[in-house]
């Protein structure tokens, strides 16, 4: 499924927005959120017939969505397979960050992703819970180097990050199989709207919408 236009839009979305500067970008890298029925506005959410544009995460079962099954099962089916590859480092956090919720901004799954040297390759969630990432494990190469397959390209795995949806009544929960993987490679943690560096404690960094294509790499250091 592509969630990008094979030419710009005529629109910028959002100015304020990592995603929504991007006219190739349809419904800001969201479709299963957004829908875009004029071709003018990507913000709005599925299912909401009220024109209340630019809400967070709008619903695919909404009560006015008569392809509720429909939607259903694709966002199943994307949750379950695509992996998405982000050059942009700050755009990856933020997209890991605003589908750890449900619409309601509920803590819905908990999403991981591989660093690599050309970007950040986020996992599939469906079959994750609010704490634990069952698709993560750490693969090895021959040399005992941490590697990644990706459309048939080998990667060399820098860092992982994860986001921790739950707010767990303050606590960001290190866990430890985060310590346990930290003891390889870095363990970034995203966190109430924060980037962390997993540890004992864990260290907050900056808030993810600081971190941006330009400067996400000074961020997360591997």
């Amino acid at each position: 499924m592509m969630s990008s236009f094979l030419s710009p839009d005529n629109y910028m979305q959002d100015p304020t927005s990592q995603q929504g500067v991007n006219c190739y970008a349809y419904c800001m890298y969201n479709p299963l959120k957004y829908v875009d029925p004029s071709g003018g506005n990507g913000n709005e959410p599925q299912g909401n017939s009220s024109g209340n544009h630019g809400s967070p995460g709008g619903s695919l079962d909404g009560p006015n969505n008569k392809h509720t099954s429909y939607f259903s099962e694709l966002k199943k089916f994307v949750e379950e397979n695509t992996k998405y590859f982000f050059i942009d480092g700050g755009e990856a956090l933020d997209f890991m960050y605003e589908n750890s919720f449900d619409e309601n901004m509920n803590a819905y799954k908990e999403i991981a992703a591989w660093v690599v040297d050309e970007g950040i390759i986020v996992q599939p969630w469906y079959n994750n819970s609010e704490t634990i990432s069952e698709n993560i494990h750490t693969p090895y190469d021959e040399n005992n180097n941490c590697y990644y397959w990706f459309q048939g390209e080998k990667y060399e795995i820098r860092a992982e990050i994860h986001t921790h949806p739950n707010y767990n009544n303050g606590n960001i929960g290190v866990s430890q199989n985060d310590m346990d993987l930290n003891g390889r490679i870095p363990v970034y943690i995203i966190y109430n709207s924060s980037l962390y560096k997993a540890g004992n404690p864990a260290i907050r960094i900056d808030q993810i919408r600081n971190i941006n294509y330009y400067n996400w790499k000074k961020y997360i250091i591997y």
